[in-house]
Formats: structure tokens, C-alpha cells, sequence
């Protein structure tokens, strides 16, 4: 486990030296990022389509029904990103299995959600319908950030700290930023450089202050890139995403676009 932390600290040792502790600090917590960045190709990644299917629920489901069992058997699950406008579009089909609280269309026995955000906008769509989504914002920020080649962006930019952990008898590098005014979370790096684990807490206006944990693992090349063929996510202990992936298309053209009716409805 301590080869992953020399590797580490190899490159950034000499110039650590002749920093104040808290510059060494701030720059071996650049080190491990860069090297994450590297690794997993986040570095020039700037658009990510990823498809698969599993089980999912809104978190309002999940607390009103009082279990932690995913409601939607989905079928098809996409994610859009484009890192570079702040935006992602997410499609869901699927069978209800009881309950609401998921902005869902479809034929009798089938659903389908359609969700948006981009920059400070959140959206649904009803067929050619925008419904804003003003509540939803922080949420859908939250979950583009924490992505895996998200969350190393977002940690690069956000100046994050850094400290050693072991845990599970590993040794991990545990790198924690805030997102001004929407999250604060810490990314397990491990000793292949690849995100395996996201903690994060924000304020959402049903739950309150809430714990998301998200797990990525089994990850595969998909060209430039290294992606999780498994993610799964808990809000406040409770399971409310399990996926299985089935492809991953980076730098694909992505434009979110924002209807007007969104923007003038802020």
C-alpha cells in the first residue's frame, strides 16, 4: 500500500521541501490530482455520454416510502455532460414500481424522465414542455460535479486539501473541496489513480443537510478515458441509484441548451 503513496510523492518531493508546510500540503494534493487527472483522462475531457441500466429512485421517494429500495427498474440510463458549459441531461426509462416524486412521461406500464441542468438552470421536460426546476438546482449540480472526471475537475479548481487514509487495510488519498454555496465533498483517489468513492453533503430542500455516498468501481478504457462500468449512490444511508454501464462515449458533441421559457421563468 505505501509503493501507491511513494509513487505519490515522488514527483513533488523536492519542491515540497523548500515550501511552508501548508504550501507542501496544498501542492502534493495538486500532485495527486494531476496524476488522477492523467490516469482516468479527465485532463482533456470535456463532453461524456454514458449509457446502462439497473434501479433508481428520487430522494423524495425513498424517504416517503420510508426503505431503502430503488422504485424504477430502469431499463435505459443516460447521462450527458459537457464539463466545459457546466450542463448535463439525464434520461431515464423504466417500469414504476409505486410511489412518485420522479418527473416522468411515457406509455401505461413504461416511464420516462428527462432532466436537465446548466449553469444556474434546472429544468424537466413534458414533450415540448420545459418545466423549471428551480429546487432541483443544487442536486443536479451536485451530481454533475461529483462524476468521476468531475469530481477531479472540480477538485483542481476548488483548491482541495489533502490527506492519507487507510481504509479496508489500503491506503487512499482522500481530497476534499467545497463547491461555493451548493456542496462540500472528498473523493477517494486510489493506488491506480482512479476515483473509487465520493463523500459529499449539501442542503436540499426536502431532506435538509444530507450525506450522498457514491461508489465507482470496475472501471474499463473507453479510449482516452478510464469509466466505472458500476456506480451506485445512497442519499442519508439510503440506496437510490445502482447502475451497470454498457458504454461511455467521450468528447461526443453535447449542447445543453436552456430554454427561454426557463431563463425568464427565474
Amino acid at each position: 500500500m505505501f509503493e501507491f503513496r511513494k509513487a505519490a510523492l515522488a514527483s513533488i518531493a523536492a519542491m515540497a521541501m523548500a515550501l511552508l508546510p501548508g504550501e507542501a500540503f496544498s501542492l502534493e494534493a495538486a500532485g495527486v490530482l494531476k496524476r488522477a487527472s492523467d490516469a482516468m483522462g479527465a485532463t482533456d475531457l470535456r463532453t461524456l455520454r454514458y449509457v446502462g441500466s439497473g434501479s433508481g429512485a428520487s430522494f423524495e421517494q425513498v424517504f416517503k416510502s420510508g426503505g431503502s429500495r430503488p422504485k424504477l427498474n430502469l431499463q435505459r440510463y443516460v447521462r450527458s455532460i459537457n464539463y466545459e458549459t457546466a450542463s448535463l441531461s439525464e434520461e431515464t426509462t423504466g417500469q414504476q414500481g409505486g410511489g412518485g416524486g420522479l418527473p416522468l412521461v411515457g406509455q401505461p406500464g413504461e416511464r420516462r424522465g428527462y432532466t436537465f441542468v446548466s449553469g444556474p438552470y434546472a429544468w424537466n421536460m413534458t414533450g415540448t414542455t420545459a418545466n423549471p426546476a428551480a429546487l432541483a438546482l443544487t442536486g443536479r449540480v451536485h451530481d454533475l460535479w461529483i462524476t468521476p472526471h468531475g469530481v477531479i475537475k472540480a477538485a483542481i479548481r476548488n483548491s482541495a486539501t489533502f490527506e492519507w487514509k487507510i481504509q479496508g487495510g489500503k491506503s487512499l488519498a482522500a481530497v476534499s473541496f467545497a463547491e461555493a454555496g451548493r456542496f462540500k465533498a472528498t473523493a477517494y483517489i486510489n493506488d491506480k489513480y482512479l476515483v473509487e468513492r465520493v463523500e459529499s453533503r449539501l442542503r436540499l430542500p426536502v431532506l435538509g443537510e444530507t450525506t450522498v455516498v457514491t461508489w465507482y468501481s470496475e472501471y474499463q478504457s473507453f479510449g482516452p478515458i478510464m469509466f466505472p462500468m458500476q456506480i451506485r449512490q445512497a442519499v442519508g444511508g439510503h440506496m437510490i441509484l445502482d447502475i451497470t454501464v454498457r458504454e461511455a462515449q467521450p468528447n461526443a458533441p453535447i449542447n445543453v441548451s436552456v430554454p427561454e421559457s426557463v431563463r425568464t421563468a427565474r
